[in-house]
Parts: structure tokens; C-alpha cells; sequence
């Protein structure tokens, strides 16, 4: 084998025999957060990784077969035509255009592109209608080309939601999986672990497509083991999701690198991006469509407040960055200061990870005659009345309950911002998170009526790790919406906590 040729191993993997010195161009820095207990802090920690599997003898390199379109543009010009005909083996496709009566004009292009490739990430806002696409291209593979498609998910909600419009717009219930039908949904987090889950069925092999919605939570190193040892014949696989890469919802462009190579700073800066996504775009491939949101009217609501979080300066004793997120948003100023928010709004949406947090703000302050609060998380969809549970309920009661007004408060995990809709919310209070597919997937429960508005609250000054959080959350904001209609509005917090305050507002358009 010599110099920059290719040899295909299977589908999912290829090998390129490289002289040595090229190691360095695919080398990455990842990113994690420990606690050094020599020096009792939170430290940012780096680690060398590369974007190749492994090096085989002889200088050869293995890489996942997402990765064919890079290294067809990086080293195309030393290949030969048969390794060149190898990489485009795994993404290259002859489809003509289609128009699909129920997508819009840009629904069709978008889509149309995304065929382009047998392999790619199609990254668009919430409210784009990312479950119509699905649902859409789903039907022509089962019921016009009549091939196996396998649609995952990474929760229950996306499965549901998914199974639900597939079945309002086609009439066709996939909500039971089944080994001898040509189109099956599953929860990766839950069958793979069940006793549906036959490893050994000849069906795995026969699946030639593949949709993954939120496809930044399909890469789990189950479905991984998964993919490659059992799912033999697919040619087709496709990620879908507003925030791909998690950290920032940044395009994952193959074009982007090649602008990037002219200068050694940019390209160090491109690769950290797909270094951080290896395992995504090894599946999955490289982004597609990619379409950021521009027909928004967005106002940033700044509460400037007088909290002081002057205890964070000393994290001495925490081991655990959850049980500061514990004592942080169980501050009683913090709390005192939503409490007042919440009860002037007429409906607003608080997501935060800690189901604990949530029972302490339900049980002390989110608790009012007449004033209802439904917590959405793993115990599902529960309302509470003056600290009180008064009942539980399906998705569907849940959103009849919300669209009717008689619930003025919606607080939740994780479990409340993956793929649920609620059309008449549009008020949001942000509190933790920097990653990108934190911020936008809860924001995006609140941005069905196009016009929303997020609340951040600044403590009275810079507080460790809350406002790090807080000023890199308003940038990943302003950035995402950068194309749309935003305002900041600053705010006092007296507006809130004084009864007889006026409403005088200092505005800023940015």
C-alpha cells in the first residue's frame, strides 16, 4: 500500500496510509473540568487526542467512514482515482431533486441538499419543523423506495413526537417496534437494554437507513458497539438536531477546514471544533444544512439585583460542581428574586438540572392560592398548587392544561426541553449552562410564536462560576440570534420586589 491511498475496511472504517509527519495535522485538545484536591478548586484540564481511530503497522491510519470528505479534500491531490472511488463510496449519491407537497420551499431545498450525501447533519432551529423532515423523508423510504429505515432517538419525548406526526401526517403507527417491518423507531437508552433487543436478528443487517433525532445524544458508546457489529448494511444515516455540536451549535463544515488550512492558527482552531465532535462525525458525517434562525423577534430581559454571592469565592469542601449548583440556586435571595419574577408573568418557564432545586422552590416559595406550577421531569408531568401536588397527567393533558391558561409556571429537567411543544409559551428565565445545546434546546420551548422572551439575572457584582456561566450564555445568544430582530432590555429588580416601583426601563438594541 502506498502513500495516500485508501483501502476500505467495512462500512463503517477505512485506513489511509500516510507518512508519519501527517499525525500532527489531526491532532485535538479535549476539554474537561476536575477537581484538584491538592489544591481544593475546579480546574480546566486539557488532553491530546487525534481524529483517527487508530495507526495501524506501517503508517497507516484508520479513520471512520464520516470522515471520507475530509480526507478526500485534504489529500485528493496524491490519491489515485480507485482510493478517490473508495472515499466517495461512502457519501457520494445519484439522487435526482424531489418536492414534497407538505414541506415548504425551504424545507424542500434544505432536504434536497441533505440527499446530496449519503451521510451528513442537518442542523436547523427549533421551530423549523426538523420533526416534518423526518417524518417526511421516513415515508418515501418505507412506502416509495421500499427500504428498511431505523429512526432513533435518545428519550422517550423525541420518540413520541416523532411516532405522533409520522402518524398525523401518514396514518401510519410505528409505535410498536417490529422486527419484520420496514420502518421501526427506537429509544437507544432503552431498547438496547431490553428484552426486545435481539443482537443475533437478521433485520440489523438489513436496515439500509438510518435518521437520528437530536443526533448529538445517539452516539452513546452502545449504539456505537452497536452500529458497527450488527447494522452491516447501512448506507444511508442522517443526524438531525439544532445543536450538533454541543458547545457551541457551530456548523461542522467540511469547506470550512480547507479555508482553514492556509493559516496554521485557524486550522488548530478548526479541528479543536471536529476533534470535539469525533465521534459524531465519524457516524455521521459532516454538516449538510445548516440553518440559523432569522426571523425572530428576541428580547434579552437583564435583571440587574443586589444578590451577592460572596460564599462562591471559596469552593474549599466542594467536590461535587452539582452540590454548588445545589446551595446556588437554593440561596434565599436568588429564590426570593424568582419567586417575584414568576408570580408578575402570566406564564415563563424556569429549566434547571437539579430535581431537588425544583422541590425546594416548589415547597418554600413557588407556592401562591390559585397559582399553578407543573414540574416536568422523570417522575413525568406533575401540577402543584400553593406546595401542594394536585395531580399527574400525559403529555397531551399537559399541553391542553398549558394552551388553556391554567398553568402559570413550568419548571423542569432535562426532561422538559427535549422535543416538547407548547405554543402560547414565550418567556424563558436562564440560569446555568454554557453549552449550546443546553441553552437552545430549553430556549426552544419558547419559541413557537417567533416573538420570545429570555430573563438573566446579574448578581449586584461578578460572582465565580454563576456569572462565567451567564456572560458566555447571553454571547452563545446573541450569536445564535445574531440574524434576527434582538433587543437587551435592562432591568431593575425593584420592578419586581417593590410593589409601588415604576417600570423605567434603560433599552439598548444590539
Amino acid at each position: 500500500m502506498e502513500f495516500y491511498q485508501v483501502e476500505k475496511i467495512s462500512q463503517w472504517r477505512f485506513v489511509i496510509k500516510l507518512p508519519l509527519h501527517e499525525k500532527g495535522r489531526f491532532k485535538f485538545f479535549k476539554e474537561s473540568v476536575k477537581y484538584q484536591f491538592w489544591a481544593k478548586k475546579f480546574v480546566s484540564e486539557k488532553t491530546e487526542d487525534y481524529l483517527f481511530e487508530r495507526i495501524r503497522s506501517d503508517n497507516e491510519f484508520v479513520f471512520r467512514s464520516g470522515f471520507a470528505p475530509f480526507i478526500l479534500e485534504v489529500f485528493r491531490n496524491g490519491m489515485n482515482k480507485e482510493s478517490v472511488e473508495i472515499l466517495e463510496s461512502y457519501f457520494k449519491t445519484d439522487f435526482p431533486r424531489f418536492f414534497f407537497n407538505n414541506l415548504t420551499k425551504t424545507q424542500n431545498n434544505d432536504l434536497n441538499d441533505l440527499l446530496k450525501s449519503k451521510r451528513g447533519l442537518f442542523q436547523c432551529y427549533t421551530s423549523y419543523g426538523k420533526t416534518e423532515i423526518i417524518a417526511t423523508i421516513s415515508d418515501w423510504i418505507a412506502n416509495k423506495r421500499e427500504e428498511n429505515i431505523l429512526i432513533v432517538t435518545a428519550s422517550d419525548l423525541s420518540k413520541n413526537t416523532v411516532i405522533s406526526r409520522i402518524r398525523s401526517l401518514f396514518g401510519k403507527d410505528i409505535k410498536k417496534f417490529d422486527y419484520d417491518s420496514n420502518i421501526n423507531i427506537l429509544n437507544i437508552n432503552g431498547f438496547l437494554r431490553s428484552k426486545k433487543y435481539d443482537k443475533s436478528n437478521d433485520y440489523w443487517k438489513n436496515v439500509k437507513w438510518i435518521l437520528a433525532d437530536e443526533v448529538e445524544n445517539c452516539v452513546t458508546e452502545t449504539f456505537k458497539t452497536h452500529l458497527t457489529q450488527c447494522m452491516t448494511g447501512v448506507e444511508y444515516i442522517y443526524g438531525f438536531s439544532a445543536t450538533t455540536d454541543k458547545k457551541e451549535a457551530l456548523p461542522l463544515r467540511v469547506s470550512d477546514g480547507m479555508d482553514a488550512m492556509r493559516n496554521n492558527k485557524e486550522w488548530k482552531k478548526y479541528i479543536d471544533l471536529i476533534g470535539r465532535n469525533k465521534d459524531l462525525i465519524g457516524f455521521y458525517s459532516f454538516t449538510s444544512v445548516y440553518s440559523k434562525p432569522d426571523k425572530f423577534s428576541v428580547k434579552m430581559v437583564h435583571v440587574k439585583s443586589t444578590l451577592n454571592f460572596d460564599w462562591l469565592d471559596d469552593t474549599e469542601g466542594y467536590y461535587d460542581y452539582s452540590e454548588i449548583v445545589y446551595d446556588l440556586f437554593t440561596d434565599k435571595g436568588l429564590c426570593t428574586l424568582l419567586q417575584s419574577i414568576c408570580f408578575s408573568k402570566d406564564l415563563i418557564y424556569i429549566p434547571m438540572p437539579r430535581l431537588t432545586v425544583i422541590d425546594h422552590w416548589i415547597k418554600n416559595y413557588f407556592r401562591k392560592p390559585g397559582y399553578t406550577v407543573m414540574c416536568i421531569s422523570s417522575r413525568g408531568f406533575e401540577v402543584f398548587e400553593n406546595g401542594e401536588k394536585l395531580r399527574e397527567m400525559k403529555l397531551d393533558e399537559a399541553r391542553e392544561e398549558i394552551e388553556s391558561g391554567k398553568i402559570r409556571l413550568i419548571i423542569g429537567t432535562k426532561s422538559s426541553y427535549n422535543s416538547l411543544d407548547f405554543p402560547s409559551l414565550n418567556k424563558i428565565i436562564t440560569l446555568y449552562s454554557k453549552s449550546a445545546n443546553v441553552v437552545f434546546q430549553a430556549i426552544g420551548r419558547a419559541t413557537r410564536s417567533k416573538e420570545f422572551e429570555v430573563y438573566n439575572i446579574f448578581p449586584a457584582r461578578k460572582a465565580p462560576i454563576y456569572s462565567a456561566d451567564l456572560f458566555k450564555r447571553i454571547n452563545l445568544i446573541k450569536e445564535y440570534y445574531g440574524d434576527s430582530d434582538l433587543k437587551v432590555i435592562e432591568e431593575d429588580e425593584r420592578i419586581y420586589t417593590w410593589k409601588d416601583s415604576s417600570n423605567n426601563l434603560h433599552t439598548n438594541t444590539n
